[in-house]
């Protein structure tokens, strides 16, 4: 696109007021927010779900149902009832029953909205412990919300629920980096990819515990990097096919890029000229496979063809 332009949502004030002495968990200076999820009704494009952090601290999660015009702040009420467990971190929809609404937070609990599209939030939460950094629901399991399956990529691994996240139990342990599924449409069988950060790429195609995952990295034929050469990574899987990419870093900067026809085929790296870097490394000092101050984001185009030669792949550093 040639021009952007921002839709918000707004923190109160621009510029802030300094002279307002009101001060809520949102809008700490005014304007100032960091977009940390989203997620866009496929129903309706003009729907739009975020959760974001002021600069200065304190998260809180948005819906705008007009393009960005307006926004509805969706969890003060939770806040006011436990502000110091209810952090925001993530949100994602239940896109066969309409208005179901998960919500993670950085304290591990993972929220439902029972067709509310977020107006009303159940008093019992899914709790895991660990800051949830992304959440996956399984389309093929998404007609019954009281058995839909919601996976939940956490601090300390992928955790599973078959009764929608009002319980989890882990399938993966580790210090996950990042997440990636893909669900063909015809329902058949899907895949699963998990970065373990230090230690490797895990592939499974029906999760229920950590043996039902293979390390790629372990395998001889994988050609994948060994351990030791990257200690972070970010993933992204082709709609069209079941073509995986994965970034890797190694403290801080671009260490490699390799992709594999399906998750049985061997990988290739991919010859990069100038490749993405952060602009600034070091606000992490022990966590040195986090190249920004908040995010690094990495994903496949979904008009990709899959064929390895004309995909479009996306890079995003702050």
């Amino acid at each position: 696109m040639s021009k952007w332009v921002p839709i918000g949502p707004d923190f109160v004030f621009a510029p802030r007021d300094a002279s307002f002495l009101h001060l809520s968990r949102r809008n700490e200076n005014g304007r100032q927010a960091v977009v940390q999820s989203i997620t866009v009704d496929p129903t309706d494009y003009g729907t739009i779900y975020t959760v974001e952090a002021p600069t200065s601290g304190g998260n809180s999660a948005f819906r705008t149902t007009d393009g960005g015009a307006s926004w509805t702040p969706l969890v003060d009420g939770l806040q006011q009832t436990d502000p110091a467990n209810v952090n925001p971190s993530s949100i994602t929809l239940n896109k066969v029953s309409t208005g179901y609404v998960y919500l993670g937070t950085y304290s591990g609990r993972v929220y439902t909205s029972p067709g509310t599209r977020g107006d009303s939030w159940n008093t019992t939460f899914g709790n895991i412990g660990s800051g949830v950094f992304k959440l996956v629901i399984d389309p093929r399991t998404a007609s019954n919300p009281s058995t839909t399956t919601v996976y939940a990529a956490c601090n300390n691994g992928v955790w599973k629920s078959t009764d929608g996240a009002a319980t989890f139990i882990q399938i993966l342990s580790g210090n996950l980096a990042d997440f990636a599924v893909r669900f063909p449409v015809d329902g058949s069988q899907a895949d699963f990819y998990a970065g373990v950060e230090n230690t490797g790429i895990f592939h499974a195609t029906s999760p229920t515990a950590s043996s039902s995952w293979t390390n790629l990295t372990n395998s001889v034929t994988s050609n994948l990097p060994s351990v030791g050469s990257f200690d972070g990574m970010r993933i992204d899987i082709c709609r069209s096919t079941p073509r995986p990419y994965i970034w890797f870093f190694l403290k801080g900067s671009t260490a490699s890029l390799y992709t594999a026809a399906d998750s049985t085929s061997a990988w290739s790296a991919i010859s990069m000229t100038s490749p993405p870097q952060p602009s600034y490394v070091g606000w992490f000092p022990n966590q040195p496979e986090f190249p920004g101050l908040y995010d690094d984001l990495f994903a496949v185009a979904p008009n990709s063809p899959g064929n390895g030669s004309q995909d479009i792949l996306l890079f995003v550093f702050f």
